[in-house]
């Protein structure tokens, strides 16, 4: 099964490709992409478990990264991009720069912790109960209230949410809770 992939914008033009969230979809990225496709050539991509892509099995977030360098390559001039991540969009683009940085231009993320959280096991157990409410009408309404989510997109969120598999968003959080900066990558602690 293919991931959902949404292009606009001239493909002989630098290419930006947007990673989303996890609970989300590349609808997140609407009101930059109409603007952003004038001057560029903007790749969305939906990734696995999520949005249109929602029946592509979620393996992990590296297996993910492999294949987001497996469309940079097909869809982007010179087989390189601008990455643009948020939250899991954005630890993505991190095992991207890990694994495959030849297909990097740049990176811009917003959402990542540089250090595993302090005590998992708390957050594990929220999930844990949080997880099975998630696609519960009034949950999503309020997830939706309390994200500021504009209108416009309420029944894309509410449509994602209720699609989504929680056992695949475990398993994001999985990752995201022992994720650590790879080695290259870390900074001086201080």
């Amino acid at each position: 099964m293919q991931l959902k992939i949404f292009e606009y914008g001239s493909t002989d033009k630098p290419s930006l490709v947007f990673l989303h969230g996890a609970s989300v979809s590349s609808w997140m990225w609407q009101r930059q992409l109409h603007v952003l496709a004038k001057h560029y050539h903007c790749v969305a991509i939906d990734l696995p478990g999520s949005g249109e892509s929602c029946l592509v099995p979620w393996h992990s977030m590296a297996a993910t990264a492999e294949n987001v360098a497996d469309i940079i390559r097909a869809r982007c001039s010179q087989s390189q991009a601008h990455v643009v991540g948020f939250s899991m969009g954005a630890y993505i683009g991190l095992h991207l720069l890990k694994s495959r940085p030849e297909v990097l231009q740049s990176l811009m993320l917003s959402g990542v912790t540089t250090r595993p959280f302090p005590r998992p096991w708390i957050t594990r157990v929220m999930l844990a109960i949080v997880s099975q409410t998630l696609r519960w009408d009034w949950v999503i309404r309020w997830q939706s209230n309390a994200m500021n989510l504009p209108a416009e997109f309420n029944e894309h969120y509410h449509k994602d949410m209720k699609r989504m598999s929680p056992s695949m968003l475990r398993r994001v959080f999985d990752e995201v809770l022992g994720y650590e900066l790879p080695r290259g990558l870390k900074g001086k602690e201080r």
